[in-house]
């Protein structure tokens, strides 16, 4: 006899979302534990109050997936005003450096579609190295480092080894009228053309001190590993051009396999919020993901009803074909994801599949499955 099969209770899942403007990704985090009533939630990938982009957040069981979130690359896009360098490397900052750029070198910068602004950009690729800034959410001796900033304190930050895949122009412009005096305001940023669907959610934050309207911005998207500073890179290069440079607009476009366009906006997750049926909805409205959505790289292992209750069990599962030492998978019983499993060498019976993270209990996988067992 078939077993027969029941339907599982909506126990959590990972909800890609876009995070607005303003606020820090806690509060997002925050807003979706309250909509959700889920008291296990969690993100991967921190964004800084003034970005806006793309934010997985796990609910419930699926947070164990975190950890194998960790090392996504990551695609941006980043509005840079040349002429000014802040102390945050962004428009939130104070100014403590930069010089207008003159006439003439604008009009070189633009000339041949850009090519000089192109060629310094390419060369900013590949294996680079990046100090942690001072404005970060990064910790030492337990504080975050803009803690130690904002008090005045001095600290150094870490030295590390990220890489930039690629870096592409998307498009530039410049005011020569522009007498570099007139302060920024949010009419004076590219709007719906390299930022659509923006949403703001003003909560005082990372807001314009003493920045002004560029004399000359560009907007380049960039893919990087996991740990890379994006305001880093721009204030990088404005030194390159030799008149400061800092972020005025940042945009995750994806994590991993999580894209901008997919993502859940501000206006479905209110209009959830009113409705209030909170985890349930999100997931008959297709929103709330599978945690194996979050490694699509990982092959994928069906197991019988026996060995799929042999690794909930905590044992090890033999004579499965093509298995690979060391490598992960992504472990199923007639569709239902029961977790991650990674083979080992065995000297007896070669290469095995052992449990690693389950995200299926047996007690939950033995009631779903009530017959043929």
């Amino acid at each position: 006899m078939s077993a027969k099969i029941n339907p599982p209770p909506p126990q959590g899942g990972i909800l890609n979302c876009r995070k607005p403007v303003g606020p820090t990704s806690l509060w997002l985090v925050n807003e979706i534990k309250r909509l959700s009533a889920v008291r296990k939630v969690g993100h991967c990938g921190t964004l800084d109050p003034f970005a806006d982009g793309v934010l997985p957040i796990a609910l419930g069981r699926a947070t164990n997936m975190i950890r194998y979130m960790d090392d996504y690359d990551k695609v941006y896009r980043v509005l840079i005003h040349l002429g000014e360098a802040t102390d945050t490397a962004d428009l939130s900052g104070s100014v403590i450096g930069g010089r207008l750029p003159a006439s003439e070198e604008c009009l070189a910068w633009s000339a041949n579609d850009f090519a000089v602004l192109r060629e310094t950009i390419g060369q900013m690729t590949g294996l680079i190295e990046q100090e942690t800034p001072a404005f970060s959410a990064a910790k030492i001796a337990g504080r975050p480092m803009y803690e130690y900033a904002r008090a005045g304190i001095a600290v150094e930050g870490k030295i590390r080894q990220v890489e930039v895949f690629s870096a592409e122009l998307q498009g530039a412009g410049f005011d020569l009228q522009e007498d570099g005096l007139e302060a920024l305001d949010e009419s004076h940023l590219p709007g719906e053309v390299f930022f659509p669907g923006t949403e703001h959610v003003d909560k005082g934050l990372d807001k314009v001190k003493s920045v002004h309207k560029p004399r000359f911005w560009l907007v380049v998207d960039i893919h990087c590993s996991k740990g890379t500073y994006i305001r880093t890179w721009a204030a990088e290069l404005g030194q390159r051009l030799g008149c400061g440079a800092y972020a005025a607009r940042l945009r995750r476009l994806r994590s991993g396999p999580y894209s901008f366009d997919d993502a859940v906006r501000q206006e479905d997750l209110r209009i959830i919020k009113q409705e209030g049926r909170g985890l349930a909805e999100l997931k008959s409205r297709g929103l709330l993901r599978d945690a194996s959505t979050a490694r699509p790289d990982f092959p994928v292992i069906e197991l019988d009803l026996n060995n799929a209750t042999r690794i909930l069990q905590g044992k090890q599962v033999f004579g499965l074909p093509d298995l690979s030492a060391d490598s992960h998978y992504r472990v199923f019983c007639r569709d239902l994801f029961l977790g991650i499993g990674v083979g080992r060498l065995s000297e007896d019976t070669g290469v095995i599949l052992v449990a690693e993270r389950m995200f299926t209990s047996l007690e939950n996988f033995e009631s779903r499955f009530d017959e043929g067992l």
